[in-house]
């Protein structure tokens, strides 16, 4: 059996509403869990040569007081009565390094980011903060734009039948155990996971051999060898679906909606690319548009990297 592994959970807040929104369901997955909750906020003030001069050490340390205060504010108002975040850590650098290089020091199991603003320069491609964490995680990153509900009662996750979908699958899956309802009386399954794989409507042709009798079977085969990797048969009730689409990411989003899905769990690149490109991607549209929480699984294991040094200003650790 795959064990789910939540030991350390790292909350990315930009002190923003939607901010509150990935501390809420950070609190949410650690007090459940049991992890250790390290929450992080970045200062992103532009590293120039005139910097010392116009911008004074003392201003710069004014505004990372005030920034600590804030988050040490922000923990106290929306965490349950008694609990305490293992470490609340403010670091001057852009905010995406801050993210991926405190992941890698804290070690965490799952990012937990909001939609992060959008820099006001620099990163056109990438847009935002949050995309550019997603393109670059080797961990896996729970996208949380309103509210994050548990226990969860049904997790949606597309799937292409490819390696990097299978580990996406095992995660919805481990995730849907882990964090489910316990079920009812009689012993019926708390929580669903719906396993959905769309065939583009270009392949809805007689000369093509792309239909529910072909792909039904295949996917049997996955969710099958998924259920028995994972060891969840009798704490998750599991349907799959075959489903013709135009968009899929149009698809996804629109079937997360009918079904009131409470978390959407998909890969985020898919066989043969050098970088993941989230931007444009079907995870991409999915985590922009999608009614519920997204946790993006990449298809590679996290690697030891140089934790922050000289990007570290103040950091604060629960006794």
């Amino acid at each position: 059996m795959v064990p789910l592994a939540l030991r350390s959970i790292l909350v990315a807040t930009d002190l923003s509403p939607s901010g509150d929104a990935a501390l809420r369901a950070g609190l949410q997955l650690a007090e459940r869990s049991g992890a250790a909750l390290h929450v992080v906020h970045a200062l992103d003030v532009p590293i120039v040569p005139y910097l010392q001069e116009h911008f004074p050490a003392a201003a710069l340390r004014r505004q990372v007081l005030e920034a600590e205060a804030a988050l040490d504010e922000r923990v106290r108002e929306l965490a349950p009565e008694g609990f305490r975040a293992h470490s609340c850590a403010v670091f001057l650098a852009t905010p995406a390094r801050v993210i991926l290089e405190r992941a890698d020091v804290v070690k965490a199991d799952v990012l937990v980011l909001g939609p992060h603003r959008a820099r006001a320069v620099g990163d056109k491609f990438l847009g935002t903060t949050a995309d550019r964490v997603m393109q670059e995680s080797p961990r896996p990153c729970l996208v949380v734009r309103e509210s994050f509900e548990l226990p969860l009662r049904r997790v949606l996750a597309p799937v292409d039948l490819s390696t990097r979908a299978s580990l996406a699958l095992d995660q919805a899956l481990l995730w849907a155990q882990r964090l489910g309802g316990d079920g009812d009386a009689i012993g019926l399954p708390g929580v669903e996971v719906r396993v959905v794989h769309v065939i583009p409507r270009i392949f809805q042709n007689k000369d093509f051999p792309f239909d529910r009798a072909v792909i039904g079977p295949e996917l049997s085969r996955e969710v099958g060898a998924a259920v028995q990797r994972t060891g969840v048969a009798s704490r998750v009730a599991v349907r799959e679906e075959v489903l013709w689409g135009n968009t899929p990411a149009d698809d996804l989003v629109r079937y997360a909606g009918e079904h009131a899905a409470d978390l959407l769990v998909m890969g985020t690149h898919g066989a043969g690319t050098v970088r993941r490109a989230l931007i444009g991607s079907v995870a991409s549209g999915v985590t922009r548009a999608a009614p519920c929480p997204v946790l993006l699984v990449p298809g590679t294991l996290p690697q030891e990297a140089t934790p922050l040094q000289d990007a570290v200003v103040s950091q604060t650790t629960a006794s």
